[in-house]
């Protein structure tokens, strides 16, 4: 009899394991969202929940001082929770790169807009490009796409294709909206970087490992010589009779197109520059390990690059923005249908 009782204690207690395992692999892989009449599928839903963690993480981090420990996800912070918060962001991903397919086949760019199809796409991208490869034949850009690359640079193409079709709605742009947006943007955008002729000794002493009475000594000369400096002496001339100063010395040009390109090398030059004016001088200046004397040789001046040279820039700047209103419209208008509890649930167990 005692036997049998605890057959049947087992049995049941085997049962309940059962469908405790049952529910809880059911909680990792049903998942109940539907955006416009597509089912969102496991892996596709993954992925965008993936894309989003790091501006979760972020926002805790910022706001709470919070530790990415194996808890986080579940953790409450003033009534936040990560998890949820992260299942939020990941619905608004996806209503978003749905509204971007929406788009995308109602001009006839590409047939469907499930994930499936997606895919299909990206395999047959990535096969066609090992192809290539394999041929000897070109290709441009990765030899193969990731899920979130490729994802990247089909809304991207997509993008490009609607903007560049000027039938498609908001895409014609008016001379008035474009030179709307240039005055509106100009201060930001438009201005035409100055052309500087400059003249520096820098010493980099920090880097040099100079000992205190070799800094001395040099700064101790940019003194003098910059005291020297007039209308008819530059440092440029009293610098090449200097034995201890020539060696750090330099002239240097730059023209408005490569201020950017040159501020990657000499980006604290150009920065105290910024002030100076033909004729300029600094005093001798003592910062960050280094000893500065400036000269502003020659500065040229300019304004706004001219609204007709950018024109085209500015009605691209325009139709993009335009494209991103559409498809957030586009995105308000969705029907979502999510069941809230099961939608959390599947976030917490399938946050890696």
């Amino acid at each position: 009899m005692k036997k049998k009782l605890l057959i049947i204690v087992l049995l049941v207690t085997t049962i309940i394991l059962l469908i405790a395992v049952g529910v809880y692999a059911k909680s990792i892989s049903n998942l109940k969202l539907e955006i416009e009449g597509v089912d969102i599928s496991k892996d596709e839903y993954i992925r965008a929940m993936n894309s989003k963690k790091y501006d979760i993480t972020q926002y805790f981090i910022k706001e709470y001082g919070a530790k990415i420990t194996k808890n986080f996800w579940e953790e409450e912070f003033n009534g936040e929770y990560p998890y949820k918060m992260l299942a939020d962001s990941t619905i608004d991903e996806l209503v978003r790169i749905h509204s971007i397919y929406e788009i995308a086949k109602e001009n006839g760019y590409v047939y469907s807009a499930k994930y499936e199809d997606f895919i299909n796409r990206l395999e047959n991208e990535n096969r066609t490009r090992a192809e290539n490869i394999k041929n000897g034949k070109p290709i441009y850009g990765l030899s193969k796409y990731s899920e979130d690359l490729f994802l990247e640079y089909e809304t991207d193409q997509l993008q490009k294709t609607y903007c560049n079709d000027l039938s498609n709605e908001r895409m014609e742009i008016t001379n008035n909206e474009g030179k709307e947006y240039y005055d509106k943007n100009k201060d930001r955008l438009f201005i035409k970087n100055d052309d500087f002729e400059l003249a520096y000794v820098k010493v980099y002493y920090g880097y040099l490992e100079l000992d205190d009475e070799e800094v001395k000594n040099i700064k101790k000369h940019m003194i003098e010589i910059s005291k020297k400096i007039d209308d008819n002496n530059s440092l440029t001339s009293l610098v090449e009779n200097d034995e201890v100063l020539k060696e750090y010395f330099t002239n240097e040009t730059i023209l408005s197109e490569e201020l950017s390109a040159k501020a990657k090398i000499i980006e604290d030059i150009i920065e105290i520059s910024m002030e100076l004016y033909s004729g300029d001088v600094t005093q001798v200046l003592d910062q960050n390990g280094c000893l500065y004397l400036i000269q502003c040789i020659n500065r040229i001046d300019y304004d706004y690059i001219p609204y007709e040279e950018v024109v085209d820039n500015v009605k691209k700047a325009l139709r993009e923005e335009h494209y991103d209103d559409i498809v957030a419209k586009r995105a308000e208008g969705l029907k979502v249908i999510k069941d809230d509890n099961n939608v959390y649930n599947f976030t917490k167990n399938n946050i890696k």
